[in-house]
């Protein structure tokens, strides 16, 4: 679970820093904090991901999101091309909407 939530928090990092967000420079876009409000001590519990020491790691990892979400959109864009709702199979992402979804279109 904390993977996935990471992974969505990267998508928003990579939003902020290609959006230029106003004082973004001023604010190092470096870690991620989750904050579970539940553990098994029954206190809060933070998690905290470092996206990288340099300008150039976090670049790089945020890069690796924005070709997965590229990638995400082309093979979106082909399946709508072919125009078969059977084609889709669903994705491995387990937090995905599609699979709750996909038995409306088959």
């Amino acid at each position: 679970i904390v993977e996935e939530s990471f992974y969505q928090l990267k998508v928003y990092a990579l939003l902020l820093r290609e959006k230029g967000a106003a004082n973004l420079n001023a604010m190092e876009l470096r870690y991620l904090e989750l904050l579970y409000l539940n553990s098994e001590s029954g206190q809060a519990k933070p998690w905290r991901y470092d996206l990288g020491e340099t300008p150039e790691q976090r670049d790089q990892i945020l890069q690796g999101v924005h070709q997965d979400l590229s990638q995400v959109w082309q093979d979106i864009s082909d399946l709508v091309a072919l125009q078969d709702p059977r084609a889709f199979v669903g994705c491995d992402r387990s937090f995905c909407h599609c699979h709750k979804c996909r038995d409306q279109f088959v």
